[in-house]
């Protein structure tokens, strides 16, 4: 029995870090001050899996596709909004000062399922830096899915430290 707990217990420590936790923030100034955003396009992610069950005894199977798509703007964008900034759908320079540029990209792969993503803000009116997010995540079944868990992980560690 102690044995079992053991292998259970370094099985689920593998398996915790294997998972990839990872992330990080480097703000260089202060959101605060910013209203507006404005996010670069990205283009569409598209996963298609199609599985084919079992034939019965009359020789029909069963088949499922499940398509999952993504754009990464629309996540990076969507979360924004929900913190309260207010998306432009250009580039003014009314308002420059109070505008963040946000681009999105993907930084790597890890252990051949873990996706990595940076998202960068940068002041509107100076192209200065104002901050980076990192953040890697997998183990989930399409690329599409990993990307938008690391982008919201990455995003939610910036906005709560």
């Amino acid at each position: 029995m102690k044995q079992f707990f053991s292998i259970l217990v370094c099985t689920l420590a593998i398996c915790g870090c294997a998972t990839s936790r990872y992330s990080s923030v480097n703000k260089v100034a202060p959101l605060e001050g910013y209203k507006y955003f404005y996010v670069l396009g990205t283009n569409e992610l598209l996963s298609i899996d199609t599985s084919v069950g079992i034939a019965d005894e009359f020789g029909n199977a069963s088949a499922s596709t499940y398509i999952n798509a993504l754009n990464p703007a629309d996540v990076v964008a969507g979360y924004l909004m929900k913190k309260g900034f207010i998306r432009t759908p250009k580039l003014d320079k009314e308002h420059a000062q109070k505008t963040l540029l946000v681009s999105y990209g993907e930084s790597g792969h890890h252990w051949g399922d873990i996706t990595e993503v940076t998202i960068q803000f940068i002041d509107a009116s100076t192209h200065e830096l104002v901050a980076t997010t990192t953040a890697a995540d997998g183990w989930l079944k399409t690329e599409p899915d990993k990307i938008r868990k690391a982008i919201l992980k990455s995003l939610k560690n910036l906005f709560e430290r």
